[in-house]
Parts: structure tokens; C-alpha cells; sequence
């Protein structure tokens, strides 16, 4: 069904998208207000910073996320171009648009539960499947990962290092904050967020395989190794009968990387051809391993 669901999702429908983005946002602004924000569960990313930040300085979570995440999308069009920026810009609108919208009924319609580990996990479920859509229909909401694809393409930082290193620390913060106790709970959320959504986004696997013909095999061999911090295999091939000799990069990678990969594909070389499996097991080699954060 997942499957069925990811395929659908390739055609590009824009108005599929659009509902897609739509849907994503309100469920996941809806659970922030409901349940995030009332609860403190700090589970990294910039929402979860705000929450720590409201409970030094009384800044709302919305003012928070407004200003920050205007900060990242206006540094992101000068040094990354209005182009690489637009998806963040129109996802970011959508998504304090709901947060706005549902601020005031959320808290109201909270389900409650008596056992709050209970509750983690149901919202966590709920949460991971409006963060899939909202990848999956090709945007994202800006924050962390703005300020980590310009710290990747600018300065050559590893995305996925600097990534748990940024979101540990505010998960950390959350546990000075509000104790150990919430923090086992946010990173329980969490864990349950990150496996849902890459259900959502991609399949139930741990980890593609992927294979891609391209042009600019040096400045994709470069990122894959220092952009997604894992190894390759360059293949050389022919066509059937001999011919057009060319270079096939493989690559084994991090299910909820893969299209961060894939994106970055298409921008790299228009004409590249990708293709990808679902992998299960890998012996040897470097391969990048999946850390929840």
C-alpha cells in the first residue's frame, strides 16, 4: 500500500502536490499546538528550540519560528539563489499559515490519553505521516535544514554530522530545561516521527540502493562522499551493444536520504537518470548509518 502510495506521489500533479503540502502542514501544526507545545516535548529542529526559548524569555513558539526561520529563508536566497530557496519559502508559508490557524481550537481538541507514553506515540505516528506529505510533495518548512544545506554547499560541512550535533543539542537543552524524564519522551516522538515519515516518503526500508548515470560524476561523487558522509562504487558500463562508454556511480544510502539525494540530482544535471531499491542488508564498505535524530 505504502508503495502504491510513494508511485502515486511521483507524478507531477501539481495539484496533488498542493494538497499533499496542504494536508501535511495542518496535521503537523495542529499536533505542534496541541500537543508539542502544551507538553514541551523538545524534539530538536527549530520548534523544538522555540519551546525552550518561550519558557526563558515568554517569546511565543510562533513569534520564535517566525523570525528564526524568516532569518535562515532570507540568508538561504542570497547565498543559495531565490531558486534553490522557493520550495522552503511557499512550504514555510503553508506551514505558519496552519500554525496561526489552529493556534487558537488545537489546544481545545486535544485527545487525551492515560498514559502519556501512549500519547507520544500516537502523535509521533501522526506527526511522522503529515511530515512525509509534506516531503513527499517535493517541499520542506526551511529551519535546521536550511542552515545545514548552506553550511553543505557553501562550506563544505557534512549535512548528516552536523545535523545530529545541532538537533542533539537542542535535545539537550530541553533535558537542562525540563529534565531527563521529558527528554526520554521527546526522543521517543522523535523515533517515531523520523520511522513513520520515511514510511510515508519512501518505503519501509532502512536503506536504499542506488544507481545513477550522470555527466558530472566527479561533483556527485564529492557530494555523495561529503554531503551524505558515505561511500561509493564507480561502474564503468556500455550500452548493449558496446558503446557510449560511461561511468554508473552506486551507492548505498540512508532511506530518509534519499531525497535529499535525489533532489540534488536533478538540480546537478537535468538529464542524469536515477534509479533506486529498497536494501536490506550491506557487508563491508562505509556506509552511513541511521541515527534517529
Amino acid at each position: 500500500m505504502i508503495e502504491k502510495v510513494v508511485t502515486y506521489f511521483e507524478d507531477h500533479n501539481v495539484i496533488i502536490r498542493g494538497l499533499a503540502l496542504v494536508l501535511g502542514c495542518f496535521i503537523c501544526a495542529y499536533i505542534y499546538n496541541a500537543f508539542i507545545i502544551p507538553n514541551n516535548i523538545v524534539y530538536g529542529g527549530l520548534g523544538g528550540l522555540a519551546i525552550v526559548v518561550n519558557n526563558f524569555t515568554g517569546l511565543s513558539p510562533i513569534t520564535f519560528l517566525n523570525v528564526s526561520v524568516g532569518i535562515t529563508l532570507i540568508l538561504s536566497i542570497f547565498i543559495l539563489g531565490f531558486k534553490h530557496t522557493i520550495h522552503s519559502i511557499i512550504g514555510y508559508g503553508v506551514y505558519i499559515l496552519m500554525v496561526n490557524l489552529t493556534q487558537g481550537f488545537a489546544p481545545m481538541l486535544n485527545i487525551q490519553f492515560d498514559s502519556f507514553l501512549f500519547a507520544c506515540i500516537f502523535y509521533g505516528l501522526i506527526i511522522g505521516i503529515g511530515s512525509g506529505l509534506i516531503y513527499r510533495s517535493g517541499f520542506d518548512t526551511g529551519g535546521i535544514d536550511t542552515i545545514l544545506t548552506i553550511l553543505r554547499d557553501k562550506f563544505k560541512v557534512p549535512f548528516a554530522t552536523v545535523g545530529n550535533i545541532v538537533n542533539g543539542l537542542i535535545i539537550l537543552s530541553g533535558i537542562v530545561t525540563f529534565g531527563y524524564v521529558k527528554a526520554i519522551y521527546a526522543i521517543i516522538t522523535l523515533i517515531i516521527i523520523n520511522f513513520v515519515s520515511d514510511a510515508v516518503l519512501i518505503g519501509l526500508s532502512s536503506k536504499k540502493l542506488v544507481f545513477i548515470n550522470t555527466k558530472r560524476v566527479r561533483e556527485l561523487s564529492k557530494y555523495i562522499e561529503e554531503g551524505l558522509d558515505t561511500g561509493y562504487t564507480l561502474i564503468q558500463s556500455t550500452n548493449g551493444i558496446g558503446i557510449f562508454k560511461r561511468t554508473i556511480i552506486m551507492c548505498v544510502i540512508p532511506t530518509y536520504r534519499f531525497y535529499t539525494l535525489k533532489h540534488y540530482v536533478k538540480e546537478l544535471d537535468d538529464n542524469a537518470t536515477l534509479y533506486s531499491h529498497d536494501c536490506y542488508s550491506v557487508a563491508g564498505g562505509h556506509t552511513n548509518q541511521i541515527v534517529a535524530f
